[in-house]
């Protein structure tokens, strides 16, 4: 992969304003085996730095998208289902009554993009 950077400071209109998770039971299985293979070096266990921090992922389902959630929950060991109540007791400014299930994992991370992107930049000067 080739970057090409036209700003006079590396990724000057990226890191500002990003937000990012590591969620790896996220997307379909080809995706789901690159978080698995990713995660070691975004943890520090491949490199000098750990760039995640503990955030956790509530996924809130409607009646007629619980087929959705069971497709989301599938061929995953790490990802707990909860009842509406549940969701509510974690989150009590949800409304019971609007959810009909929902499910939590727990080891959703936050990714430092900054420290990130300056781990990388230290590796290439």
């Amino acid at each position: 992969v080739c970057v090409l950077e036209a700003e006079e400071q590396l990724a000057y209109h990226s890191t500002g304003r990003s937000a990012a998770i590591f969620i790896r039971n996220y997307g379909n299985a080809v995706l789901r085996r690159l978080n698995a293979l990713a995660h070691p070096a975004l943890a520090g266990e491949t490199r000098e730095e750990n760039v995640l921090s503990q955030r956790g992922e509530l996924l809130l389902a409607l009646d007629h998208q619980m087929g959705a959630l069971d497709a989301y929950m599938a061929g995953t060991d790490t990802i707990e289902r909860l009842t509406a109540q549940e969701a509510v007791d974690l989150v009590p400014v949800l409304r019971r009554d609007q959810i009909a299930a929902a499910v939590y994992e727990q080891d959703a991370q936050d990714i430092d993009v900054d420290r990130l992107l300056q781990s990388y930049a230290r590796a290439l000067r």
